[in-house]
């Protein structure tokens, strides 16, 4: 993704991010289904950050994050509009994640944006060309831990059991008041209760 601006809108807010350049906020004019939000020159705009180097940008500093097994990179720019409330420039985070363009063929796009802290934001962002680093792909669905299964009943105890089960029944106990009363913590021999005739 080279000097092309993913745009995206929520609520109020449409944002334009065009890398390397800029995250901008600004109040878009009414948009026809699917089109780009153009920014209300009579509205409120910010820059949320600039990426790049120089002056006005601030940025350069790149981490690799992880989210539970999903790794992805963060980019930290700053030089955004100064704000109101802290006097100081907005900064934000872009979060690049292994992603495709929502089903639609190949591409970026923005997954969502929000105010982490007071002006300062994070936007995610979803690309394919990050899919190709094998380290940031997403966890394979359907993989698991390995189960390991042991023989809980040995060999000719079913019938036991079954002795043992209706012999609850019949003296209306729950299998709890069978451990208290045996004494065998949560493990039963039935053999031996049903030897010793506790039932």
């Amino acid at each position: 993704m080279d000097k092309k601006c993913l745009y995206y809108t929520a609520d109020w807010w449409s944002y334009s991010l065009c890398y390397p350049r800029e995250l901008r906020q600004f109040h878009a004019k009414a948009v026809k289904n699917g089109g780009i939000p153009k920014e209300d020159p009579e509205g409120l705009t910010y820059v949320l950050g600039r990426g790049g180097k120089g002056k006005a940008g601030e940025a350069g500093e790149v981490t690799v994050k992880t989210n539970g097994e999903t790794k992805f990179l963060v980019e930290k720019w700053g030089g955004g509009t100064i704000c109101d409330l802290t006097g100081r420039p907005r900064t934000v985070e872009v979060h690049w994640f292994c992603g495709n363009n929502g089903g639609e063929g190949g591409g970026e796009r923005i997954g969502g944006v929000r105010e982490i802290a007071t002006c300062v934001y994070a936007v995610t962002v979803f690309s394919e060309g990050l899919c190709r680093e094998r380290a940031f792909l997403p966890a394979e669905r359907g993989r698991g831990e390995r189960v390991v299964c042991r023989e809980v009943m040995g060999e000719g105890r079913e019938e036991l059991y079954r002795e043992f089960r209706k012999r609850l029944e019949k003296a209306k106990l729950g299998e709890e008041e069978v451990y208290k009363m045996v004494g065998q913590g949560t493990e039963v021999d039935y053999e031996e209760v049903l030897v010793k005739d506790e039932l």
